[in-house]
């Protein structure tokens, strides 16, 4: 279940002479699931968008962003593209927040011809066959506001119809989902409302096609926990998640996925990643959860929490184990 890892930032990539680090930092990756591709925490690949011809096609420049892919391919790996987020100078009123900025498009036909775009020329670069084999995410976390989206659900929704259809203009069928939710079962001061894209994409009007229905090829939630804490929520999640989803027929086989993962705090302070033993004990206690609940996928955060990837720790020494006994019986 631990074959995907989560990168924000892709320019490592484009080093070949950093590509032994990174292998050993993503050791245990098949994929790399580039988040924020088309647009970071301070807005500089912005550039990829540069303006609007007199047709009112977006006027794009992605060869950084096709190098950094490439550089993912040779160092071995296979690239999955997370497309958020907007430019900043295709919002009507730019919004940089925690991730960036977090507004939604001012004109969706805009931000389509972007999209469109850009995964014409992933095909052109790298050849439809192959592309055809990749994974695309509309955004990240849609109902974290304002940290990844400041616009209403109603844009969220209407983004990634328009992105859905972007997409699959130039890949009909292509393996394309939502953002991971924040998980829906933790306590908030707000009510997420991320489970009700399985509704609209169910029985919802399609703000492109006019018809019932947005195709969901997996849905994600994100799940991170604390210092002692026993994680009974974290089968309420599953159950949730896998409920909303079979209560239609056309999505009961869809994945239930977690796309972020990990011990976040501990009394209350951010640590992003444990190095203790606690951190050790914990990470085959939550894998007996993934098992036991079918989760076939889960993006886990810092592997090595010292974040220079060479000194193993608790954590490390289990997933070492871990891969050891793939393909074994449990």
């Amino acid at each position: 279940f631990w074959n995907v890892y989560p990168v924000t930032v892709q320019t490592p990539f484009l080093q070949e002479q950093q590509f032994d680090r990174l292998r050993q930092t993503y050791r245990y990756a098949k994929y790399i699931n580039c988040v924020r591709l088309l647009g970071g925490i301070d807005l500089k690949k912005d550039d990829y968008f540069r303006g609007v011809d007199d047709q009112g096609e977006a006027v794009c420049d992605f060869s950084e962003g096709l190098a950094m892919l490439s550089g993912i391919r040779k160092c071995g790996f296979t690239p999955w593209i997370v497309l958020d987020n907007v430019p900043a100078a295709m919002s009507e009123n730019p919004t940089r927040n925690r991730y960036g900025n977090t507004e939604p498009p001012a004109d969706f036909d805009l931000w389509t011809s972007y999209v469109r775009q850009f995964v014409q020329s992933l095909v052109d670069e790298f050849g439809r066959e192959e592309v055809s084999k990749w994974r695309f995410r509309v955004g990240t976390e849609p109902d974290l506001h304002p940290g990844h989206w400041s616009g209403t659900k109603t844009q969220y929704l209407m983004h990634y119809d328009y992105t859905v259809a972007a997409v699959q203009s130039v890949l009909p069928g292509a393996d394309i989902g939502p953002g991971n939710i924040i998980d829906p079962v933790k306590k908030r001061k707000w009510k997420s409302w991320g489970t009700e894209i399985i509704d609209h994409c169910a029985t919802g009007t399609n703000h492109v096609t006019g018809e019932v229905g947005t195709p969901l090829g997996f849905f994600g939630s994100s799940y991170y926990t604390a210092v002692g804490t026993t994680d009974e929520r974290f089968d309420d999640l599953v159950r949730i998640l896998r409920g909303k989803l079979r209560k239609y027929d056309q999505f009961s086989d869809v994945p239930v996925e977690i796309q972020e993962f990990g011990i976040l705090s501990e009394g209350g302070q951010w640590i992003v990643g444990d190095g203790t033993e606690f951190g050790g004990s914990w990470l085959p206690h939550m894998a007996e959860k993934i098992y036991r609940n079918r989760v076939r996928r889960v993006f886990q955060w810092w592997w090595n929490t010292n974040k220079g990837g060479d000194l193993p720790i608790p954590l490390t020494h289990v997933m070492d184990r871990l891969e050891s006994m793939v393909g074994g019986t449990r």
